[in-house]
């Protein structure tokens, strides 16, 4: 697999600069795309942002696992979209890292309204979809929200990654406990962890969060 990566880019880069490559295949593209997608046209709109959430993040997974082991300095580069998506991990990533974007930009947008990609879209549809549903348009109005605190999420992940893992872990066991106990009391899609079911506090992962803020603001 990546035969012309590992033949053009990442061998001659070792060679002649001694530099070692991490060649990271994209989500929902090669052998990481659902059996029945076709080449790289994913199903849904949703499938962008979890395809590009999941390679910022598995990126700086990866940028800690090379620190961890003395490789360094670190860059990270990618072409197009790929340039686009490296651009993301490193201002996601809280020390000094080599950024080679090729043929990229500051944002994607452009080619899915206005670009190459806009006459592959069904417009008309994604639009009778947002007006005939109410529950749709909020999902959507929620997802494009801009939350400031969204854009030091990944580097507060990163700067306390072996915390971040170890309460990751805790709290999907805590939710697979809860699911295989049959309590079958749910709120909305949440479900319930202290006997009553509200919006504010139904999820396990709430919880904790209020705890660990109210443990903060008393010490």
């Amino acid at each position: 697999f990546f035969w012309r990566r590992r033949n053009f880019i990442a061998k001659p880069l070792l060679k002649d600069a001694n530099i070692g490559s991490i060649i990271l295949e994209n989500p929902f593209y090669g052998l990481r795309k659902p059996n029945d997608q076709t080449r790289s046209n994913l199903h849904n709109v949703s499938d962008i942002f979890v395809m590009g959430g999941c390679l910022i993040l598995e990126c700086l997974v990866l940028f800690h696992w090379c620190e961890r082991n003395g490789f360094g300095p670190l860059g990270v580069t990618g072409l197009s979209m790929g340039g686009h998506m490296a651009s993301l991990a490193a201002t996601n990533w809280p020390k000094p890292l080599v950024l080679v974007p090729c043929l990229s930009w500051s944002t994607a947008s452009a080619v899915f309204t206005t670009g190459v990609m806009s006459q592959s879209i069904n417009w008309d549809m994604l639009e009778t979809q947002y007006f005939s549903d109410g529950q749709y348009r909020e999902r959507l109005a929620k997802m494009v929200t801009v939350i400031d605190d969204a854009f030091s999420a990944g580097q507060s992940f990163i700067q306390n990654f072996n915390q971040s893992l170890h309460e990751l872990k805790e709290d999907i066991s805590d939710t697979r406990k809860i699911q295989q106990h049959g309590n079958s009391n749910t709120c909305g899609d949440k479900y319930e962890t202290q006997g009553s079911c509200s919006q504010e506090d139904s999820s396990i992962f709430l919880s904790k969060s209020l705890k660990n803020t109210k443990m903060d603001s008393e010490n």
